[in-house]
């Protein structure tokens, strides 16, 4: 993988003047590719200053729910006088985002920073975003105003996320589990569904995402697979249900993030940190739903705690995969822009790999991926490896085919150390 100076893995570089800009540098995280994150601000004091919220809760969110990522001194100085005076704009690799931050009234030109960001490769993004009232249509230069920006209402926590996603920590989806006793949370549950989809996560509630006359434990293990996090209601007679337990321990074998809401008068369910388990009180309800204030509490909560299990699953599968590679000789792997890793076997006659690792079962988006990839000079086989084993016939023939007509070899992740072998020994 290219890397940013002194292996810098992640540059925050944030404006504080017009021609002065402040940079911040991170290691230690589970990303396929450096990123670079420069956040800009319209011209207005309270633009500037939600600026530097964004730069602040950016760190703490990062430092906060990942082990070992740790701040690392700048080999610039950590100064600036603009954005292309980075040294990560010559690492092909490095996902470079501008963050450009509005308030309500002020309208924004399109400057020299924002002209080449767009002229840049694919490897440049552009992430407008704005307060609650403001009007991206009237407010953005010409060009800009097809880019869907993003909106906070109460904090700049609410769009970490989505700056995490284009850097490369998080994908662009994001998928939870709901699990609850629906006689106790029918409505809380509801509540948190509607909220959440807004908020774009793939959510599953059983009330609407089981279609009737199927098995229903096969369908609850197959969306258990494409979830990144469980968010368990705890309720009084939550440990009385054989789905609830059944829906917690294989979360576990998929070794999925765990959260519990826990309810008024409900009971704790083993095996779940405190650490990572919400209270709520009867004053924050109302007609048995959250309050807006409570509600947005536990949103925030469970975006973050999301953001967190999913960046735990990449670190663990590729560094395991890394791992059953060097066991058979197999070095040297680079990541390219897109988070696929390239292998080449040791021995001779040389072959090339493309290898997509997903935590979740791969889909029609991952196939693409890896077929573009491994198309480029020079031709390589493409490998997807990813949680596959509890997937049903039909998925599984639909997985098959779509291996057959891309010519891209899928694995489950439990086949790792036979993948690597394969490699290594050139037959895959």
């Amino acid at each position: 993988m290219q890397s940013l100076r002194d292996d810098l893995q992640l540059i925050v570089q944030t404006q504080l003047t017009a021609t002065e800009y402040v940079c911040e540098g991170f290691t230690g995280l589970p990303i396929l590719c450096p990123g670079f994150v420069a956040i800009v601000a319209a011209d207005s004091m309270s633009a500037l200053a939600s600026a530097q919220a964004l730069r602040l809760e950016i760190g703490r969110i990062v430092q906060s729910t990942l082990g070992g990522v740790a701040p690392k001194a700048m080999p610039c100085g950590a100064r600036s006088s603009t954005p292309f005076g980075c040294h990560a704009h010559r690492v092909a690799s490095c996902q470079k985002v501008l963050v450009i931050v509005g308030d309500s009234i002020t309208s924004i030109p399109e400057d020299e920073v924002i002209k080449k960001w767009l002229a840049g490769d694919k490897t440049y993004h552009v992430l407008p975003l704005f307060p609650v009232g403001g009007d991206p249509s009237s407010l953005l230069p010409a060009r800009l105003r097809k880019i869907n920006a993003g909106v906070w209402s109460k904090s700049l926590v609410e769009i970490v996320p989505r700056v995490l996603s284009l850097v490369g920590l998080l994908p662009e989806d994001f998928r939870i589990f709901i699990s609850y006793r629906r006689k106790e949370t029918q409505r809380l549950a509801d509540q948190l569904f509607d909220k959440l989809a807004e908020e774009r996560f793939d959510v599953f509630l059983d009330r609407f995402r089981v279609p009737p006359g199927v098995n229903f434990q096969k369908h609850l293990t197959e969306e258990l697979a494409h979830k990144a996090m469980v968010v368990v209601i705890e309720s009084a007679t939550i440990l009385k249900s054989d789905w609830i337990r059944y829906e917690i321990n294989a979360a576990k074998t998929l070794r999925l993030g765990l959260l519990a809401l826990h309810a008024p008068g409900g009971v704790q369910v083993p095996g779940v940190d405190d650490a990572q388990r919400i209270r709520v009180s009867r004053r924050d309800f109302t007609s048995r739903v959250l309050k807006q204030d409570a509600l947005t509490r536990v949103v925030q909560a469970i975006k973050v705690a999301h953001s967190a299990a999913l960046i735990r699953r990449r670190r663990s599968i590729r560094k395991a995969m890394r791992k059953a590679l060097l066991k058979f000789g197999v070095t040297g792997q680079v990541v390219g822009p897109e988070g696929i890793m390239m292998a080449r076997s040791p021995a001779p006659p040389s072959k090339h790999y493309s290898l997509h690792l997903t935590t979740r079962p791969p889909d029609l988006g991952d196939f693409h991926v890896t077929h573009r990839t491994c198309s480029a000079p020079p031709s390589s086989t493409g490998i997807i490896v990813g949680p596959s084993a509890f997937l049903g016939n039909p998925l599984y023939g639909q997985l098959t085919w779509l291996g057959n007509v891309s010519s891209i070899k899928w694995f489950d992740e439990g086949q790792m150390v036979h993948v690597a072998e394969s490699i290594a020994k050139g037959t895959l």
